[in-house]
């Protein structure tokens, strides 16, 4: 019973060290036009009970559908897909994803992606999320 008891308040001190330390509640990603599309947005993250809930609205204002993803890697290169979010649909997106916010924030390493179609995995809009 006291190895349990000590992990639980290890874990509480864990936690309230990230809190008092400042940890962060909120970021953002300015989403740039990509391949030519005109396409751009911002996506505003924000820490929850869950993880992170990001949402998007970019300036596509026709019914199209598009994949959105929270990637690994740099805009205009090739991407590792970390998260797969709600498509964007009439310029809007908002994903509960079960990860940390200061996961996320790592080197500047993670972006939010919006992508073309399923058919066609292409980005049209990316921003390094900070």
């Amino acid at each position: 019973m006291k190895k349990h008891t000590g992990l639980v308040v290890i874990g509480a001190v864990s936690v309230s060290l990230l809190i008092a330390c400042g940890a962060p509640n909120t970021a953002a990603a300015d989403l740039e036009a990509m391949n030519g599309s005109g396409i751009s947005g911002t996506a505003a993250l924000t820490s929850s009970d869950g993880g992170v809930l990001v949402s998007v609205n970019i300036t596509d204002k026709t019914a199209a559908t598009h994949p959105l993803r929270i990637t690994r890697g740099k805009c205009g290169d090739q991407f590792e897909n970390v998260a797969t979010l709600n498509s964007v649909i009439n310029g809007a997106s908002s994903t509960q994803v079960p990860m940390t916010l200061s996961a996320l924030l790592q080197s500047n390493a993670y972006m939010v992606n919006v992508l073309k179609s399923e058919g066609e995995l292409k980005s049209i809009a990316c921003g390094t999320i900070r």
